[in-house]
């Protein structure tokens, strides 16, 4: 694997996932599984579990576990690398822009068309997740009553996260 490859994927990532790390899921599925064959689908949903779970920005993580997965620790700190770039530029920049013009109507609706965007790119990765990891019963179950425990009782995700991965060694 070429370190510049890697970092020039990253930074697109990170270039174009406003919203956060759920947005960029669809773009890193487009570019890392099927435009370059990088890792399969299982790999990916893999990683994307991990990254869930582990301490820090979804976007940070899911880039660090992949660079490691293509390339090892080398690929690890060039894909974290490439995905933060884009961000540390864009916020210093927007910052300074925002603190300047944040009280024009054009800016305030700029934002107001870019949310419902974020939302759809939001809810079309959870579709593409949902689909692709919960293809039993026994996963639906969990899948629902993670989502209904969070929605109705406002359960902690990390109490979540231990009951289901119970849930999911009893059931399976």
């Amino acid at each position: 694997m070429h370190g510049l490859e890697l970092l020039w994927v990253f930074i697109k990532l990170g270039l174009f996932s406003f919203g956060g790390g759920y947005v960029m899921i669809p773009l890193i599925q487009r570019e890392i599984i099927e435009s370059r064959g990088w890792l399969d689908l299982d790999e990916f949903l893999d990683i994307m579990a991990i990254a869930e779970m582990t301490p820090g920005p979804l976007a940070i993580n899911f880039a660090t576990f992949v660079g490691y997965k293509i390339d090892g620790v080398t690929g690890s700190i060039i894909a974290t690398i490439g995905v933060i770039t884009p961000s540390l530029i864009l916020i210093l920049l927007i910052a300074f822009i925002l603190n300047k013009y944040l009280s024009k109507d054009k800016v305030k609706v700029f934002f107001d068309g870019l949310r419902p965007a974020i939302l759809g790119l939001i809810l079309s990765a959870a579709v593409f997740i949902g689909f692709r990891a919960v293809d039993d019963i026994g996963g639906i179950i969990i899948g629902v009553g993670t989502c209904l425990l969070m929605l109705i009782k406002n359960w902690h995700p990390l109490l979540l996260i231990l009951l289901s991965a119970v849930a999911g060694v009893i059931i399976y």
